[in-house]
């Protein structure tokens, strides 16, 4: 393959999103930053600024889709148990209530004074 067709078919690879400059890198037998050097080449300063902008902030959040439902079904779990807690607690007071025949939820406070 001619360097200048191997070289708009990595850039074409990579503007379409089929990989990343690591994936391209070992699809192609090269390094990254040679990747990098290839895809930046015709670009402005202000594209590339941009372009690198926008991988650092894909790598950040990339993670996060991967993380979320597991993160989700954590929380709805804790949820459950805290409503069960809460439910035991609430059944527990009921029969308190019941066998000491006080009702334990008054709330006692101060008392204010006469006069």
């Amino acid at each position: 393959m001619e360097k200048n067709t191997l070289q708009e078919q990595v850039r074409n690879d990579y503007l379409s999103g089929r990989g990343s400059y690591r994936s391209l890198a070992e699809r192609y037998g090269c390094s990254a930053s040679t990747i990098e050097r290839i895809v930046m080449g015709k670009q402005s300063e202000k594209t590339k600024r941009r372009a690198t902008r926008v991988e650092s902030w894909v790598q950040r959040t990339s993670g996060l889709d991967k993380a979320m439902p597991a993160e989700v079904s954590e929380l709805q779990e804790e949820l459950l148990m805290a409503r069960l807690k809460i439910e035991l607690l609430e059944s527990m007071i009921e029969i308190a209530d019941e066998q000491m025949g006080a009702n334990i939820r008054k709330k006692a406070g101060t008392r204010q004074s006469k006069g």
